[in-house]
């Protein structure tokens, strides 16, 4: 196996209020309404460095006053609980969901708790990295 990353790429646009993004076969990022359920950023994209050529889709979503857009490694979704359970994607997207109302930083020590009750560790298996951004 050669060496490979995959990437999520966002560019807010505060001119046009807008969020450009592309991604590398990296997870979807996912963007939190209020009133709404959480809403995958899925763009179609390879991972960066097993293939000569590379095509990434672009899309554009228009920003709202309130948007919160997480941005996170897989380190968080493959969390293994004692019986080697994966915390999963549906399981992050609730923790999600109810973490919204939180500012950012409160936001982010939720979701790592979670993640740590769910997982009965705080060392985790793999890296995880959160960010957190929100639009105003």
């Amino acid at each position: 196996a050669g060496n490979f990353i995959t990437a999520f790429l966002g560019v807010f646009d505060y001119g046009d209020k807008s969020i450009h993004f592309s991604s590398g076969g990296h997870i979807p990022s996912v963007l939190l309404r209020k009133n709404e359920k959480p809403f995958l950023l899925e763009a179609k994209g390879r991972i960066l460095g097993l293939f000569p050529e590379v095509s990434l889709e672009e899309k554009v979503i228009p920003l709202k006053r309130g948007d919160r857009f997480i941005f996170y490694t897989d380190g968080l979704l493959e969390a293994r609980n004692s019986h080697k359970e994966i915390l999963g994607q549906d399981r992050i997207l609730e923790i999600f969901e109810n973490g919204k109302t939180f500012n950012g930083n409160e936001f982010c020590n939720f979701v790592i708790q979670k993640v740590q009750e769910f997982s009965g560790t705080k060392t985790p298996e793999d890296d995880m990295t959160l960010v957190v951004v929100d639009s105003n």
